[in-house]
């Protein structure tokens, strides 16, 4: 697994964070900077779909949050926010195109064995636009995360 400078930046990220805001935290991060690297176990999930649509989103770390809303849920969502953001920084930098594995894949392909016959289905992808967008979009959303827990410390 490629970790692309995701870990390094991340867990810099979340200390500057977790100094600032719960101290104590500050034992978690290096956990939670590499379950920032996480959205990228799709490269192992499905060969030629990486960037699939449930692993980069916020989803499933909203979900969590929502169950066991504590400093440990509210710093995996900014991990992963963060590693969203790094997509696009670093790509960005780097110069690539907004084509291939930058995009999210929204519907991966799929192979249905049958007895006498294969259906291979259709991989939908969104284009390099909407994925910054939704990439960027996931970013914000966990930072508005950020926002109401400081208002909640701060009240």
């Amino acid at each position: 697994m490629k970790f692309k400078g995701h870990l390094f930046w991340t867990f810099l990220y979340l200390l500057i964070i977790a100094y600032f805001l719960e101290p104590t935290a500050i034992v978690l991060i290096f956990i939670v900077a590499f379950i920032g690297t996480m959205p990228d176990i799709d490269l192992k999930l499905y060969e030629g779909s990486h960037r699939w649509v449930w692993f980069h989103s916020l989803l499933l770390p909203i979900l969590a949050y929502i169950f066991y809303p504590t400093i440990l849920t509210l710093l995996i969502i900014l991990a992963f926010g963060h590693h969203f953001f790094l997509d696009v920084i670093l790509n960005l930098l780097k110069g690539k195109k907004q084509t291939g594995f930058y995009t999210i894949c929204v519907v991966p392909t799929y192979t249905f064995n049958f007895i006498l016959f294969k259906i291979k289905t259709r991989e939908y992808r969104m284009n390099g636009r909407a994925s910054t967008i939704w990439l960027l979009g996931n970013f914000v959303i966990s930072l508005l995360f950020l926002i109401s827990y400081v208002l909640l410390i701060f009240k």
